[in-house]
């Protein structure tokens, strides 16, 4: 026997979704994009590690939060294991975020150092 299951509107889920989406994909790398034009943040050690981390977290996290809100939709119920996974990817994110900290501080360190030409 299924337990009820408390309704929430598609709309909101899916408003759920894009803000993520939009707040971590997108303004996100647009930070990036301006900090890479000044910094050349891909010169560092430390940035593809950053790209492949923090790019797996957002997708894992927002096809987890997608599996989630679609079972919630149709009324199948929780899922812990599925909230647990979920978690996983704030947990890439995380990591990808103290990549980019170390990223931008290997950048400044690079940029400290080159020869300004008189």
């Amino acid at each position: 026997m299924r337990e009820p299951v408390v309704r929430v509107a598609l709309p909101q889920r899916r408003e759920i979704v894009r803000l993520h989406l939009l707040a971590l994909g997108t303004l996100f790398f647009l930070i990036v994009l301006v900090l890479e034009h000044q910094l050349a943040l891909s010169k560092a050690r430390a940035y593809r590690w950053f790209f492949a981390v923090y790019n797996a977290g957002v997708l894992w996290m927002v096809a987890c939060m997608t599996i989630i809100g679609a079972r919630t939709v149709l009324e199948y119920g929780e899922y812990k294991p599925l909230s647990h996974l979920a978690g996983g990817g704030h947990i890439l994110l995380t990591i990808g975020f103290v990549l980019f900290f170390l990223t931008v501080h290997q950048a400044i360190t690079a940029r400290r150092e080159e020869v300004v030409p008189a």
